[in-house]
């Protein structure tokens, strides 16, 4: 084997080293950056909070007494369960890497991401914080209760249409009587 090919061979080795280091060190730099996100998130979350819940309860939540508009009410309560998910998952983030640290949030992450919430909620548990542990549980029940009234809205608008659309078809159908 000729220096030339030994050279190529040693490159790929490098070079194969490199993507494997590159491969090992991105999620870690991920879940870092995720801890650090979401304690920098801790600035404005209320405020996302606030404006959310305010514009959910003053504009959506009346709009669902109009039959006609409940699709739409129902559409932005959905949307807005979404954004109390978010919150309610970059808080509980930053509470558990707060917390309990790394370890704990690298652990909750690991259950498909969903796990940081119950880390967090044993977190604040363990450490007798009944505020963050109410305040936890409160965005979990707004976050479903939201999303189950905003999906169940919608259904009342789709059927409310489906009788509108039987009921003006029935109107169009002549039937010519025949006697025989």
């Amino acid at each position: 084997m000729s220096f030339k090919e030994k050279a190529g061979n040693a490159g790929g080795i490098v070079l194969g080293g490199i993507l494997l280091l590159v491969m090992l060190m991105l999620p870690i730099v991920l879940i870092f950056g995720a801890a650090e996100l979401s304690v920098w998130a801790l600035d404005w979350l209320p405020s996302t909070f606030s404006w959310t819940f305010l514009v959910t309860v003053i504009l959506f939540v009346p709009l669902a007494f109009i039959p006609a508009a409940r699709g739409v009410s129902g559409n932005g309560i959905v949307i807005a369960s979404y954004i109390f998910g978010a919150i309610l998952w970059l808080w509980a983030m930053a509470i558990t890497y707060s917390v309990w640290g790394m370890f704990a949030l690298i652990l909750g992450l690991v259950f498909f991401g969903v796990g940081v919430v119950p880390v967090a909620i044993l977190a604040v548990l363990f450490e007798g914080e009944w505020m963050a542990f109410g305040n936890l549980l409160f965005l979990i029940v707004l976050t479903f209760g939201s999303r189950g009234l905003g999906y169940w809205l919608i259904e009342k608008a789709a059927l409310r249409q489906i009788v509108k659309d039987h009921e003006q078809a029935q109107k169009e159908i002549i039937i010519p009587s025949r006697r025989l």
